[in-house]
């Protein structure tokens, strides 16, 4: 088994937990993430947890107000149908954080069908690991996130979040390749199997998800339509 190199999580070590604090782990597990992946065993799971519903909640919200906003500016038809059902806002509310839960479920699941592909590849099934391990993944979603644009330019300046988009969308693959080959010990075999069971157990959570979303948003493009 080669010599792991942690990366200690701020969220984990901090006695205070702040705004700040949460976006420098989500820049940790994106700039650093073989690093931060590659021991989940010493983190405490109920503090990944809260990490990862609330990076969820703020990714989620601000990017549904942003698209929210550019609609009601750019169409007058939104703008009626917002004007005319009262419970418009307390549904986009709702859906902020319906959305938010289902994203981080997606993160789960793609943990926990890793351990399943180690399973079958004949390797050590460990649940928590897993969990800390998808709880933490969160962090990438915040960083694409005009939340973590925001973030980014109040923290490090103007303009420095658009090049760490480039870094969360590459960390999933290192971060994954560090936690099954460092942390896990598995062979190059078994990490096939794992990256397959993987993407089709995910894959198949995805597509269900997004056929349920599309029938919800039939469903609101009705009552926004009978508004009319």
């Amino acid at each position: 088994m080669a010599e792991i190199e942690t990366a200690a999580l701020l969220w984990q070590t901090a006695s205070k937990h702040s705004l700040r604090t949460l976006y420098q782990t989500a820049l940790q597990t994106a700039e650093n993430a073989s690093e931060v992946f590659a021991d989940t065993g010493t983190r405490s799971l109920t503090k990944a947890a809260f990490f990862g519903v609330i990076v969820e909640v703020l990714a989620v919200s601000s990017t549904m107000i942003f698209y929210c906003a550019l609609a009601l500016l750019a169409s007058p038809l939104f703008r009626r149908v917002v004007g005319t059902l009262p419970y418009f806002w307390p549904l986009f509310c709702v859906s902020m954080l319906v959305f938010s839960m289902a994203l981080l479920v997606i993160h789960l699941i793609w943990a926990f069908s890793q351990e399943y592909g180690i399973k079958r590849a004949g390797g050590k099934v460990n649940l928590r690991d897993g969990a800390i391990f998808g709880l933490y993944a969160c962090g990438w979603d915040l960083l694409t996130s005009p939340a973590g644009l925001l973030l980014a330019a109040l923290y490090r300046g103007i303009f420095s979040g658009f090049p760490l988009i480039r870094s969360a969308s590459r960390a999933p693959k290192l971060a994954t390749a560090a936690h099954l080959d460092l942390r896990r010990a598995l062979s190059t075999d078994q990490k096939k199997s794992v990256f397959l069971w993987s993407l089709v157990i995910t894959g198949s959570a995805v597509l269900f998800g997004g056929f349920l979303l599309f029938l919800l948003l039939l469903s609101l493009m009705f009552i926004f339509l009978m508004a009319i």
